[in-house]
């Protein structure tokens, strides 16, 4: 980027210094030279801005506090080269701490930028000493594990999150999720907040590959929720996008 950026300079340099001082261009040709030369300037500085922001992400999701939040609201705002930019508003969790509002943006390939919607519970990092820079852990699930888990008809595809669980149980693959990480977030709502990192084998054998999610818990059913113990569940996928998992707390 630095390299377009300095190629933008001369060209810009050229087009302004050569023809008043050295070698009088025409003056067509001036301006296709400062032209090119400040769009290779733009498009350098854009290009190390973003560099900046991405380097900036991959540190909090590295360093970064580990949470949970729940999606207040989610819109769309703007579209590109089949990618799609989130702007999210949250309610943040984190441990030992009260949970308060930020937002936070995500880009997702177009076809599945309705696998994060209002209601969600969804894993974050947030950044230690600046709790409004939040970034979110959430895969983008293979095309693989997309087709081996059965699809929810359209039109529960927008339901409250309580009842698409009810449709999750029923119309979901079965398995079996081993607990490999647990970590005990807080509480909202009489329910208690966790992260998991599960391994899922489909009763057919299929493994489902999901990184980090965030469960929500009866405190009645917290023996159940410890690295190493296995729970049934039920997998769905959103027409939209995105998998659902319905757990079977209390039926090891």
């Amino acid at each position: 980027m630095l390299g377009i950026l300095i190629a933008g300079a001369v060209l810009l340099a050229v087009a302004v210094v050569v023809p008043a001082a050295v070698v009088p261009l025409p003056p067509a040709l001036t301006s296709l030279i400062g032209f090119a030369g400040l769009v290779l300037v733009m498009a350098g500085g854009f290009g190390r801005y973003y560099a900046r922001q991405d380097r900036r992400r991959q540190e909090i999701l590295a360093t970064g506090v580990p949470g949970a939040a729940r999606v207040v609201a989610a819109r769309r705002t703007e579209s590109l080269r089949k990618q799609t930019a989130l702007y999210l508003q949250l309610e943040v969790w984190l441990p030992g701490r009260a949970p308060y509002q930020a937002s936070a943006s995500r880009t997702v390939p177009s076809g599945t930028a309705g696998a994060i919607r209002a209601g969600d519970t969804v894993p974050v990092r947030v950044d230690p000493g600046r709790r409004y820079d939040i970034e979110l852990e959430i895969d983008t699930v293979p095309v693989a594990t997309l087709e081996i888990i059965p699809a929810l008809p359209a039109d529960l595809d927008w339901m409250p999150r309580d009842e698409l669980l009810v449709n999750v149980r029923r119309l979901g693959a079965p398995g079996r999720a081993m607990l490999d990480e647990v970590t005990l977030i807080g509480e909202e709502q009489d329910l208690l907040v966790y992260r998991l990192s599960p391994r899922i084998r489909l009763d057919n054998d299929q493994p489902v590959r999901l990184t980090t999610l965030v469960v929500l818990v009866p405190p009645a059913h917290a023996d159940d929720v410890v690295a190493g113990v296995t729970v049934p569940v039920r997998v769905a996928r959103r027409a939209s996008g995105g998998i659902v998992v319905a757990w079977e707390w209390g039926h090891r």
